[in-house]
Formats: C-alpha cells, structure tokens, sequence
C-alpha cells in the first residue's frame, strides 16, 4: 500500500501546533507589552501634571511670600509712597493674575489637547494590532483547518484501502480453506 508522500504525518501537525503556541505566545508577549506601555505612559503624564502641579504651587508661593516682603518694606518707609505702591501693586498683582489665569489656561488647554491626541493614538495603534493579531490568527486557523480535513481525508482512504485488503485477504483465506477442505473429502472417498 503506498500513502501520498504531500499527507502531514504526526510531526507535521505537532509542527504546526508548536508553531500556533509560538504565534500564542508571541501575542500574549504582544499584548502584556501593550499594556505595560500604555501603563508607562499613564504613569509618566500623571508624573508630569503633578510635577506641574508642585511647581506652579511653589511659583505662587514664592510671589506671595517676595510681594509680601516688598510691600511690607514700602509700607515702613513711607505712608504716601506706600499707599502708591500700594495701588500700583494691587493693579501689577491684577495683570499678573489674569496673565498666570491665561497662561495656566492655555497649558492646561494645551495639556489636554497632548493627552486626548495621545489617548486616541494609543487607542488606534491597539485597535489596529488587535485587527492584525486577530486577522493572523483567523488566517492560522484557516490554514490549520484546510490541514486537518486533508490529513481526515488522506486517513479515511488509508482506512478504506485497508478494509478492502483485509476483506480480499480473508476472502482469499477462505477460499484456500474450502478448497483445502474439498480437497481433504475428495481422498478420504
């Protein structure tokens, strides 16, 4: 009996199942990388909007404790030039409030619009390795299927080349039998 040298044998599907755990493991590494560097970027931009945070803290707090100090300091040297610099004070700290509201504004506007361009390139990049992985995968398993219903197909003939030998086999067994029994009852009468 002779089998199609193009069927996969054992080792062939073991192969090919090895290769379909290596393709598993290399998504799941793929995955677990996704997620650490999505992490990564989460902790860096908290990071970042606290570092931030702490500095502007500190930037207000060192321009209330220096125009503090000034004013107290012009308020001892005379009362006229102090209620001048007073007014002329309160209009500079005024100025300085609205253009720190502003700048802050336009940060925090600016912030926001790096952390939302961020997140929906982030999202897109992941959709799109989810559509590959899964478009490899479903490819794999296509392949892998084809393989198996010709591996069924190649074992069903084998299977049926087989019954028809030991079918004509035992045919011919039976034969040899009756003609030795024949045989064997023509010379004893």
């Amino acid at each position: 009996m002779c089998l199609d040298s193009n069927l996969a044998t054992k080792a062939d599907i073991r192969d090919v199942q090895a290769d379909i755990q290596i393709v598993r493991g290399d998504i799941e590494a793929l995955k677990i990388q996704t997620r650490a560097d999505i992490e990564a970027l989460r902790l860096t931009t908290q990071a970042d909007i606290e570092s931030l945070r702490v500095s502007t803290k500190a930037d207000f707090d060192n321009l209330r404790q220096s125009t503090k100090s000034d004013i107290e300091a012009l308020r001892l040297s005379t009362s006229s030039d102090i209620e001048a610099l007073r007014l002329s004070t309160e209009s500079d700290i005024e100025a300085l409030r609205l253009s720190t509201s502003s700048d802050i504004e336009a940060l925090r506007l600016s912030t926001k619009s790096d952390i939302e361009t961020l997140r929906l390139s982030t999202s897109s990049d992941i959709e799109a390795l989810r559509l590959s992985t899964k478009a490899d995968i479903d490819g794999l398993r296509l392949e892998t299927k084809a393989d198996i219903e010709t591996v069924k197909g190649a074992i069903a003939s084998a299977k049926v080349e087989t019954v028809r030998w030991l079918v004509g086999a035992i045919g011919f067994q039976t034969l040899a039998v009756l003609g030795a029994v024949v045989a064997l009852t023509r010379t004893i009468h």
